[in-house]
């Protein structure tokens, strides 16, 4: 672009924006310069026409009828670098020569970016704590040298400490983490026990040589269904979602069922005919016997069942535990019952089952000879 001379030379000036276009030649008429001084609103003001892109060639306005030149608006200059969709523009620049600040926006989200586990040491005790911001459903337990912990959140964890500071406890970390739920595999190298105990919305789990506190224990009962099949269930408030976890260890499938505070879980493990209720110190955890097992959860119950109904005495039922019943369960060998008492009480029953079997004939004699089997197991 080129530029006349400025008014303060004799003439007028005008500024051509960037493109195409031939520039015209300020008029220079000292007629019309002192008119447009004198009565102009913008005579205090140097004139400036810009021509815009396009637009041909730029022009000033001729004067009206009383000898001036009507003043004219002036319009900005057209940068063509603002058009380019590669070239950002720059932040605007407040008084004071600081940013604008960002407005905060209505869909950022209430929940933290990341839970950072935090570990303390305390003696022979390592404490990892979970400073989650709301209440979580969480399930711990120990089979054979792997801890594994499980946390219903989408939320996942920063364990970066586990791996700085756990060296002379734990030989290797595993997390994984699928949609809402977060799980760590802790590889012991040694014996310690676990522990899980909230601290508000915290959960702390602790690893040593004794557990600080024991879980409040789960009561297994047991009910009856319209079609007279029996089922087990457990009945306690804050369950969470139902999980199939498989043992990194084991390779076998679990069914894990999460839980809110307090500390709930098995403090040892209850075998059954068709799952076995594993100790935890936090939740509930099943492993399955049969593949027609069926496991359902609700806020305050977890139903076991089977189409058919589960396998279930009423004797084990009135002492507190499941028993079994040889009847529903022919081929089932209960060895607590076979329990003697020494020597001697093994030689007398083994006669009394020879005499029983040498008197008996037909479908008894068959019937004494399985319970001698039995008791030879």
């Amino acid at each position: 672009a080129q530029f006349a001379p400025s008014p303060a030379d004799g003439g007028m000036r005008f500024q051509a924006a960037l493109g195409d276009v031939e520039p015209v030649v300020a008029v220079e008429d000292e007629t019309v310069q002192e008119s447009a001084q004198s009565n102009s609103p913008l005579a205090d003001q140097q004139l400036v026409l810009a021509a815009q892109p396009g637009d041909g060639p730029a022009t000033v306005a001729a004067p009206n009828a009383e000898g001036t030149i009507p003043a004219q608006p002036v319009q900005p200059a057209s940068d063509p670098l603002s058009q380019r969709p590669d070239v950002a523009s720059a932040p605007q620049i407040l008084d004071g020569g600081r940013p604008p600040e960002a407005m905060p926006s209505a869909q950022v989200s209430e929940q933290p970016d990341m839970v950072r586990v935090e570990v303390r040491h305390d003696g022979d005790m390592a404490r990892i704590v979970f400073p989650f911001s709301r209440p979580t459903a969480a399930a711990v337990f120990r089979r054979g040298n792997t801890v594994t912990l499980l946390f219903e959140t989408a939320v996942p964890l920063d364990l970066r400490s586990l791996r700085s500071e756990l060296t002379d406890q734990v030989r290797s970390v595993t997390p994984s983490r699928v949609d809402r739920l977060n799980m760590v595999h802790l590889e012991l190298r040694g014996g310690a026990m676990v522990s899980a105990v909230p601290s508000g919305d915290r959960w702390i789990v602790t690893l040593g040589p004794a557990v600080l506190e024991p879980p409040a224990p789960v009561q297994v009962g047991r009910g009856i269904d319209p079609n007279g099949g029996a089922f087990a269930e457990i009945v306690n408030e804050g369950f969470g979602s139902l999980f199939e976890v498989i043992d990194p260890q084991v390779g076998d499938s679990l069914m894990v069922a999460p839980m809110l505070p307090p500390a709930v879980g098995a403090l040892a493990s209850q075998s059954f005919v068709e799952f076995e209720l594993l100790s935890s110190a936090q939740g509930v955890v099943l492993r399955p016997k049969i593949d027609t097992l069926e496991v359902t959860v609700e806020p305050s119950r977890l139903l076991i069942s089977r189409e058919r109904g589960l396998s279930l005495s009423e004797l084990g039922l009135s002492l507190g535990t499941f028993g079994f019943s040889p009847a529903e369960r022919p081929g089932y060998v209960d060895l607590r019952a076979l329990i003697g008492q020494g020597p001697s009480s093994f030689e007398e029953r083994y006669h009394s089952y020879q005499t029983q079997i040498a008197a008996g004939d037909g479908p008894v004699r068959v019937e004494r000879l399985i319970e001698f089997a039995r008791f030879l197991l």
